[in-house]
């Protein structure tokens, strides 16, 4: 995906594409979410010093809030130990 300029934006874009997926899986599942937040960061990263886009941007910031957002579960439920015990009737 090359942009006005004729940049290349596929670190940038696939990074908000794992922001977002980030986001949605630290709600279900703390340790993929987490990865996913830190390859989000990680290609955000790649993008942001090759040419500075609004999806790297995007992506960085989710991938940022992912990772905060599961430590903060890890956190919950490492100072909370019968929550993991508790079944659904």
């Amino acid at each position: 995906m090359a942009n006005k300029s004729g940049e290349d934006n596929r670190f940038g874009f696939t990074s908000g594409v794992l922001g977002i997926l980030a986001i949605v899986l630290v709600l279900l599942d703390s340790i993929s979410g987490t990865i996913l937040g830190i390859l989000a960061i990680i290609f955000a990263s790649i993008q942001l010093k090759k040419f500075k886009t609004s999806w790297a941007k995007a992506g960085l910031i989710l991938g940022i809030l992912a990772v905060v957002l599961a430590i903060i579960s890890i956190i919950i439920i490492i100072n909370n130990p019968q929550y993991l015990s508790q079944t659904t009737p």
